[in-house]
């Protein structure tokens, strides 16, 4: 297996891996319909677990076990353009805050995600995609009393 398809064979099953964790707390989460295995106030601690600590574990374990030194030394380049444009774009994202934004704009959770979302391109822009299409369907959003821009913000929230 090349490097290009080893990366891409890595990141697949990264996603496959997110994919079944969370389609287990979803069954888990709606059924039985009496009384679900898992209730609402559990998932709010799980859901915080889950981003905080089990997601970036799983894309690290995953993408580690599939690199390897000639994979590193061969792409090393890419490594350091990566980590210039995310510097570079994080300190953008700063600057424009302090110029551009007021400062109660600054600390709201949208502002926050916007600046990670700037700075790391599509780490966050996949799941803010995934988190406006889940805040429209009515079994996500009666959380939130129906507001989906709410329950965007509270998703938003928790990709950082």
């Amino acid at each position: 297996m090349t490097g290009a398809s080893a990366s891409i064979f890595a990141a697949a099953s990264a996603v496959v891996q997110l994919l079944t964790v969370a389609s287990v707390g979803t069954i888990s989460a709606r059924y039985p319909k009496a009384a679900p295995l898992l209730p609402p106030p559990v998932l709010s601690s799980l859901s915080q677990v889950s981003a905080r600590y089990l997601m970036p574990c799983f894309i690290v374990h995953t993408v580690g076990s599939a690199t390897d030194a000639k994979l590193l030394t061969s792409s090393g380049l890419l490594i350091v353009a990566g980590i210039i444009s995310i510097v570079v774009s994080a300190l953008f994202m700063r600057f424009w805050g302090r110029v551009a934004i007021p400062a109660a704009q600054r600390e709201s959770s949208l502002w926050r995600v916007a600046s990670v979302a700037s700075s790391y391109g599509n780490i966050v822009a996949m799941p803010l995609v995934i988190i406006k299409t889940l805040c429209q369907m009515d079994e996500v959003n009666e959380e939130f009393k129906g507001d989906a821009d709410k329950c965007f913000e509270a998703g938003g929230a928790l990709i950082l």
